[in-house]
């Protein structure tokens, strides 16, 4: 690639950058630490989708020895300067990034709202579920008071999706209702099923308006988009 130091304009010595500083759209994750302190983060490196092959690049120069960094299963002898390779393409293991979801909104444990007159665009759950909204109760809550809810009034989803579940909303045995609420299909295309994912649950959606008063209603898996 280019080199760090007419790029980046790094303080170089010995090849390495302590001022190396690359915008964060080039890099998965970034670790700092103020002097002196430890601390442990964890980090999802995904796989698949041509993903699996990773980089970890430690820049900090200012005391190098006391720099030590391990990467559980990995690494155990991370210092100063280093340039590690990982390649987590070939493992077995089938565990993925999943990710809670709720491109926009992300109600869980009880938690009840109300959403008046707003437009949902532009959301997405990349390894999750709701592309624009989640709304999810314990599987324990058995009595519907505790559950998790959200009412959409006069809303607007647009251009939404999920790796998973629900390319718009995804309900766990929780209260959604929409009312007079519109899910927007890209233009000449019609919205597939499962962007209304109700699990445990059927769905409140309804217009106040009477028969052909509100335009035309679309069914959309248990829900209907005015």
């Amino acid at each position: 690639g280019a080199s760090l130091t007419t790029a980046w304009g790094c303080d170089c010595a010995g090849c390495v950058c302590s001022g190396y500083n690359p915008p964060s759209h080039t890099y998965l994750h970034r670790f700092a630490l103020a002097d002196g302190f430890t601390g442990t983060e964890q980090v999802c490196f995904e796989r698949g989708h041509g993903q699996g092959e990773y980089v970890i690049l430690v820049t900090d120069d200012q005391y190098p020895p006391n720099i030590q960094w391990t990467l559980e299963g990995y690494v155990v002898d991370g210092g100063a300067h280093d340039l590690r390779y990982l390649d987590f393409t070939t493992l077995e293991s089938k565990e993925g990034c999943e990710t809670p979801g709720g491109g926009a909104a992300y109600l869980m444990g009880g938690l009840r709202a109300k959403f008046y007159d707003t437009t949902f665009k532009r959301t997405s759950a990349a390894n999750g579920n709701g592309g624009a909204v989640v709304v999810a109760s314990d599987f324990d809550k058995m009595n519907v008071t505790e559950r998790s809810a959200a009412d959409f009034t006069r809303c607007t989803f647009e251009d939404f999706q999920a790796d998973f579940y629900g390319q718009a909303v995804f309900s766990s045995v929780a209260q959604l209702r929409l009312f007079d609420s519109h899910l927007a299909a890209d233009e000449g295309m019609s919205l597939a099923a499962g962007t209304v994912f109700d699990f445990g649950v059927t769905s409140d959606c309804q217009s106040g308006c009477g028969r052909g008063q509100y335009g035309t209603c679309e069914k959309i898996d248990e829900c209907f988009s005015c």
